[in-house]
């Protein structure tokens, strides 16, 4: 829900990422504001796991709505949740003239073996709506594809922390071997926010 942790999350995503590369090309990640009120669905309330507002680079007077859906498993309607997502949750509150906020929707997976939503669409539906796309733009993140070098040097110590233990989550070799790491890093930060981090991290 920080905006800094998610341009830091996001920017070592699109390292090997070309798709969401171009997709925020345009969008100014400084700019970047939650949407107050979208929390996990899971919690029975809200309805996805983080939105946010953001300007294109090109002029301040136009917004795009960016959201980030969480899945740590397969899920075969997640594009369905994400439509359903985008009358929930992008409601422009500060412009009558557009009131729905054009959506980017990034689908954040940390789960087991491989998996691509849209490539299952693409090839289970495309046939059926005549070409046409989904009506808003989607790209697919595995955590899998961002190396643990990359977070080693990331400055932003609670996003590099959150993405590794997320990729290892399921892999309990894998995270004893970073264990050092990650206490070094989490060292960097201050008693409040390594509590904090270190808890999330439990839960």
């Amino acid at each position: 829900a920080v905006p800094e942790n998610t341009r830091a999350l996001l920017r070592l995503a699109q390292r090997k990422n070309p798709e969401l590369r171009r997709m925020l090309a345009s969008v100014d990640m400084q700019s970047l504001e939650l949407i107050p009120g979208c929390f996990s669905n899971v919690k029975k309330w809200g309805y996805s796991d983080l939105a946010f507002k953001a300007c294109f680079k090109d002029g301040p007077d136009v917004f795009v709505g960016i959201l980030l859906e969480h899945k740590s498993y397969r899920e075969a309607d997640v594009l369905t949740q994400i439509y359903e997502y985008m009358f929930e949750v992008m409601v422009n509150k500060n412009e009558t003239d557009f009131r729905w906020l054009h959506t980017k929707a990034i689908i954040i997976y940390n789960g087991l073996g491989y998996w691509d939503p849209l490539a299952e669409f693409r090839e289970k539906y495309r046939g059926r709506l005549n070409g046409k796309r989904l009506p808003f733009e989607c790209v697919f993140v595995n955590l899998a594809d961002i190396p643990d070098r990359a977070c080693y040097a990331e400055p932003n110590v609670e996003a590099a922390v959150g993405v590794l233990v997320m990729k290892h989550a399921f892999d309990e070799d894998g995270l004893k071997k970073i264990g050092g790491v990650l206490a070094k890093m989490l060292s960097k930060l201050e008693d409040g926010a390594r509590a904090t981090l270190a808890e999330k991290i439990e839960l």
